[in-house]
C-alpha cells in the first residue's frame, strides 16, 4: 500500500485551532505529524497538549468507521519484511532463509501477517505456501507437486523452486519459469503472462524497471496505465528473442537478429536431415537450430556486443532431443557454427583463416566465454578450451550445460 498525498485544507471558516486540526485531519489521517506541525506554526499560542487531545479524539472516531489497515514493505523478492500499522508503528518485522524458511520473526502485537514469503498465503497448520498452481513448502525447500510445465524445461526437477535460484528470482504461480533473461543467459523472472515470449534484457534494465520500480505489476485498464514489464520491454536494452515451441525452445535463426543466421538458408528452417548423409526424415521437420531460452539469450548478447555475423551449422531438434546426427546436440545447449569471417558468410576450414578473421573469431569467443559458454572446441589458432582438429576443422562448438 501507498501513502494518501497530503490534501491543503480550506480552513478560512475554521472557529479555533482544534477545529483546524481536526479539519485538516478528516482530509490527512495519514500525515499526523504534519497536520500538528502546520497547526502550532500557524497558532504559535496554542498548548501542544490541546491538539494531542484532538488527535486522540480523531483516532478514536476513525476507529469507529475504518478497520486496523496494515502496510506491507516487500524486499527484492516480494517478501514482506517490516509491517507496520495506520499510524506508522512497525508491528512485524521479518527475515528469511534462502527458500523461506522464517529466520527472523518479531511481533510487538498479536498481528500475525499470513502473507511472507514472495507474498504468498501460508496456511497456519500446514506451514506450506500457495502460489496459485501449487503449494509450496519452505522448509523442505520444494513445491509439493510436478511443475505443469515440467516437459518445457526437461533439465530441471519438476520440483525445484525458482530453478534453484531463490534468492533472486521468484515464481508468481508456481507454473510458467519465465520470459525474462539477463545478458548472460541467466534467468530473471516472468511477467506473469503465459504466453510463451522470451525477452533477452539486461541486469541494469531489470533492475531500473522491475526491482527498483513503483509501477504496478499489471497494466490498467485499456492500457492507459503501463506495468513494470510493459517498461522493461519498450527499453532499448531489452529484445524480443521469440515465442517457444511446446518444448520450450527458441529457433535460434529466427530471433529477428540478422547476424544470426543459417548456413542452410530458409530451407533449412523449415526442414533438416537425420543423417550427414543428408537423407530427408520427418524426425528432422522444423530444422536444426533449436535452443534453450538461456543459450539463445546469452548468444544473442554476445552476437550483439560483437557486431559479427554468425551462421549457425546445428543445434538441436524441435523436441531437443531427437538425434538429426549429432548425439550431443540435445535440449539446445550446443550450437556448432562457422569460424567468423569479415563478410559475414562464415568458413568452413580454419586453415583458411587470415590474422584478422582469427582475431574476429577470438574477439567473439571472448565474448561468449563473458556470457557463460564455458566449453568451447575448435582449431588452429582460434581461443577453445578444447582442440581437436579431427572433428572442429570445419566449425566451431560450443556448449552451456547447467
Amino acid at each position: 500500500m501507498n501513502q494518501l498525498p497530503y490534501e491543503p485544507a480550506d480552513l478560512t471558516d475554521c472557529e479555533g485551532p482544534e477545529e483546524c486540526f481536526y479539519d485538516k485531519l478528516s482530509l490527512n489521517n495519514n500525515h499526523f505529524e504534519r497536520v500538528m506541525r502546520e497547526c502550532l506554526e500557524s497558532n504559535p499560542n496554542v498548548e501542544p497538549n490541546t491538539l494531542n487531545e484532538a488527535l486522540y479524539s480523531f483516532r478514536e472516531n476513525m476507529e469507529e468507521y475504518e478497520p486496523d489497515c496494515y502496510w506491507y514493505h516487500p524486499d527484492h523478492l516480494g517478501s514482506s519484511s517490516w509491517i507496520t500499522y495506520t499510524d506508522g508503528e512497525a508491528v512485524q518485522h521479518l527475515h528469511y532463509l534462502p527458500w523461506g524458511e522464517n529466520f527472523v520473526d518479531q511481533q510487538n502485537t498479536s498481528f500475525s501477517s499470513m502473507y511472507t514469503f514472495s507474498a504468498k498465503e501460508k496456511d497456519a497448520e500446514t506451514g506450506y505456501s500457495y502460489f496459485g498452481s501449487r503449494y509450496y513448502s519452505s522448509d523442505l525447500s520444494i513445491w509439493l507437486s510436478v511443475d505443469p510445465m515440467a516437459s518445457k524445461y526437461p533439465s530441471l526437477s519438476p520440483y525445484v523452486y525458482c530453478a534453484n535460484n531463490p534468492v533472486k528470482l521468484v515464481d508468481p504461480n508456481g507454473e510458467e519459469i519465465g520470459d525474462f533473461y539477463n545478458e548472460y543467459g541467466r534467468y530473471l523472472g516472468s511477467d506473469g503472462i503465459d504466453d510463451h515470449r522470451i525477452y533477452q534484457t539486461t541486469n541494469a534494465a531489470w533492475n531500473r524497471h522491475v526491482n527498483y520500480s513503483t509501477a504496478p505489476d499489471i497494466s490498467g485498464a485499456a492500457g492507459l496505465v503501463q506495468s513494470k514489464y510493459d517498461n522493461l520491454k519498450a527499453d532499448l536494452e531489452t529484445h524480443y528473442l521469440g515465442e517457444t515451441n511446446e518444448f520450450g525452445l527458441l529457433q535460434l535463426t529466427n530471433m529477428g537478429n540478422p547476424n544470426i543466421i543459417n548456413n542452410g538458408g530458409a530451407a533449412e528452417d523449415t526442414y533438416s536431415y537425420t543423417t550427414k548423409s543428408g537423407d530427408k526424415s520427418p524426425m528432422g521437420k522444423h530444422g536444426d537450430d533449436w535452443a534453450a531460452p538461456s543459450l539463445a539469450a546469452a548468444f544473442n548478447y554476445a552476437v550483439n556486443q560483437t557486431g559479427v555475423t554468425v551462421v549457425v551449422n546445428d543445434v538441436s531438434a524441435y523436441d531437443g532431443i531427437t538425434n538429426l546426427g549429432h548425439k550431443s546436440h540435445r535440449n539446445g545447449f550446443c550450437v556448432d557454427f562457422r569460424y567468423v569471417t569479415e563478410d559475414g558468410m562464415g568458413s568452413s576450414n580454419y586453415l583458411n583463416l587470415t590474422p584478422t578473421q582469427i582475431n574476429l573469431n577470438n574477439v567473439f569467443l571472448d565474448a561468449l566465454h563473458t556470457a557463460g559458454f564455458r566449453s568451447i572446441s575448435g582449431g588452429g589458432d582460434v581461443k577453445s578450451t578444447l582442440k581437436d582438429p579431427s572433428i572442429h576443422y570445419n566449425h566451431i562448438h560450443i556448449d552451456r550445460k547447467y
